[in-house]
């Protein structure tokens, strides 16, 4: 996905039930998040050595990536104030 400069970007994780909004962040440059995530694998902070068999690389990995893109000024946490939660209903009633 192509991202821009000064974009809101809502980050979600999860599937089905799992499924749910870890953050929001503002884009500081371009980029392509594919292309990104690709780097991230390459690096250091991607594989974590305690962790072992199949899911060595990916446990924990987007928490990782996030703070990834942070540290590589990439993206930046927004104020508590910009961003706020409106909850408009659960099971499909409004209220």
């Amino acid at each position: 996905m192509e991202i821009k400069a000064g974009q809101i970007i809502c980050i979600t994780t999860g599937e089905y039930s799992d499924y749910g909004i870890r953050d929001h962040l503002r884009a500081i440059r371009d980029f392509d998040s594919s292309e990104l995530i690709e780097d991230f694998k390459g690096t250091e902070f991607y594989r974590v050595a305690e962790y072992e068999g199949d899911d060595a690389d990916e446990y924990g990995s987007d928490s990782r990536f996030l703070a990834w893109l942070i540290r590589q000024g990439i993206v930046e946490p927004l104020e508590a104030s910009e961003v706020v939660e409106l909850h408009i209903g659960s099971y499909g009633r409004l209220g």
